[in-house]
C-alpha cells in the first residue's frame, strides 16, 4: 500500500510545492512594480462600416525607415525617420531632400510660424538635446527649447502642436519611461501596463520660460496633440484608455471628447475643411487585454517584468473622422497590413491624407474622392 500511496502523494505534493516556489519568485519579482486596475469600457457604440484602403492607398516616398510624425506646411511634407533625418519632399512630384539631422528617431513635427521654426519631439537621444527641439527653416539650426516640466525631465516628447495666434507651444509627455533605454514600443506598452505617467506641456511663447508647465497628468500615454486655434481648443489623444481629451484655451477646463474608440489611437490632426479631427489607429483592440489584463493589476506587474516575452507585433492599421460634437463618422482600415500598419499619423492636404507608421518604409497616401 505505501508503495502505491507514495507517488500519489508527490504527483499532488511535487506540483504543489513548485506552485508555491513560483509564486514566491513572481512575487519578489513584481514587489516594486506598480499597476492600477481599470474596466475599460466595451465596445457597444456602433460604429459606421469602415472603408477598406488596402487598395486605394499609394506608396508615397517609399525607401523611408518608420515615418512616424508628419507635418505639411507651404507645399511640403516633412516627416522624422530612424536614423535621425528629417525628410522634406514635395507633395507635388514626392522630390525629397535631407532638411536636419537630430540625434534620436524624431516623432512630433509642428510648424511654429513665430520663428519660422519646425519644432521636432526628440525621446530618449543620446546627446543633450532631449526634449523639444526647434530648427530654423533657413539657417537649419538645431535649437533645444526645452526639456523639463515642473522640475522633471520629458524622458519621452512624443508630440506638439502650436496655437498660431500667440505661438503658444503645447505637447504631450507620454510616459515617465525612457524610450532611450528600451525603445519607443516597449515604453508605451510598458506606461499602458503600469501606472499611467503621461503629461500635457504648456510652453509660453512670450515668457520663454527655462520649463514648460503642466496642464494635465496622470494619461495612459499621452500621445497625439493638435490645437484649434480659431476654436481656442486642445485635443490630446490617451492612447492607453482609447480616447481624445479636450482642453479649452481660455478656462483651463479639459473634458473628454472622444472615448469608446474601436483601436489604439495614436496621432490626431484637424480637418482641414472645420469638420472635426482625424484620429491615427496604431491597431485595433484587444479584447483579451480589456478582459483579463486591466482589470486584474498582478497579471500586468509580470508582463512589466517579463515584457521581452511579449512578441512584436504589427497590428492592421487605420485611421478614423471625429466630428465636432465627438461622433465617429468614418472608419478606414487595411485588416491585411499590407499598406496600413502600427498607424501613428493622419494628416490631410487637399484631397489626400497622408499616413506614417512605425512598421512601414513609406509614408502612405489614401485619396479621399
Amino acid at each position: 500500500v505505501s508503495f502505491s500511496v507514495r507517488p500519489m502523494y508527490l504527483c499532488v505534493l511535487l506540483p504543489a510545492v513548485l506552485f508555491v516556489i513560483a509564486g514566491v519568485v513572481v512575487q519578489n519579482l513584481i514587489a516594486d512594480v506598480e499597476s492600477v486596475s481599470w474596466s475599460p469600457p466595451s465596445i457597444s457604440r456602433k460604429y459606421p462600416e469602415y472603408h477598406d484602403v488596402v487598395t486605394n492607398t499609394a506608396k508615397f516616398l517609399p525607401g523611408l525607415n518608420k515615418p512616424e510624425g508628419m507635418l505639411t506646411h507651404d507645399g511640403y511634407l516633412y516627416t522624422g525617420v530612424r536614423d535621425g533625418k528629417i525628410i522634406k519632399a514635395s507633395l507635388e512630384d514626392g522630390t525629397t531632400q535631407v532638411f536636419a539631422q537630430v540625434d534620436g528617431h524624431p516623432l512630433g513635427l509642428a510648424y511654429h510660424p513665430q520663428s519660422n521654426s519646425i519644432l521636432v519631439c526628440s525621446p530618449g537621444a543620446s546627446d543633450k538635446k532631449t526634449g523639444l527641439l526647434a530648427i530654423n527653416m533657413e539657417t537649419k539650426e538645431v535649437k533645444l527649447l526645452f526639456k523639463k516640466a515642473a522640475g522633471k525631465e520629458m524622458l519621452f516628447v512624443d508630440d506638439v502642436d502650436v496655437d498660431t495666434e500667440t505661438g503658444d507651444i503645447y505637447l504631450s509627455d507620454a510616459t515617465k519611461v525612457s524610450p532611450g533605454v528600451v525603445g519607443p514600443l516597449v515604453a508605451s506598452q510598458l506606461e499602458i501596463l503600469g501606472v499611467p505617467s503621461g503629461r500635457v506641456v504648456k510652453y509660453d511663447w512670450k515668457k520663454k520660460p527655462a520649463e514648460g508647465e503642466v496642464l494635465s497628468e496622470g494619461l495612459a500615454f499621452s500621445n497625439g496633440v493638435a490645437v484649434d486655434s480659431k476654436n481656442r481648443k486642445v485635443y490630446v489623444v490617451e492612447t492607453g484608455r482609447y480616447r481624445v481629451h479636450q482642453y479649452d484655451i481660455p478656462s483651463g477646463k479639459w473634458n473628454v471628447f472622444v472615448e469608446d474608440l474601436p483601436g489604439f489611437p495614436d496621432g490626431v490632426s484637424l480637418a482641414p475643411d472645420g469638420s472635426g479631427l482625424w484620429v491615427a489607429m496604431f491597431g485595433p483592440r484587444d479584447p483579451v487585454a480589456d478582459s483579463i489584463l486591466h482589470p486584474f493589476p498582478i497579471f500586468k506587474r509580470i508582463l512589466q517584468v517579463a515584457h521581452f516575452l511579449m512578441p512584436p507585433t504589427t497590428p492592421p492599421g487605420g485611421f478614423v473622422h471625429v466630428d465636432n460634437q465627438g461622433k465617429i463618422t468614418a472608419r478606414y482600415i487595411d485588416e491585411t497590413a499590407n499598406n496600413l500598419a502600427s498607424t501613428t499619423d493622419v494628416v490631410q492636404e487637399g484631397d489626400n491624407i497622408y499616413i506614417g507608421s512605425l512598421a512601414k518604409d513609406f509614408v502612405g497616401r489614401f485619396p479621399l474622392k
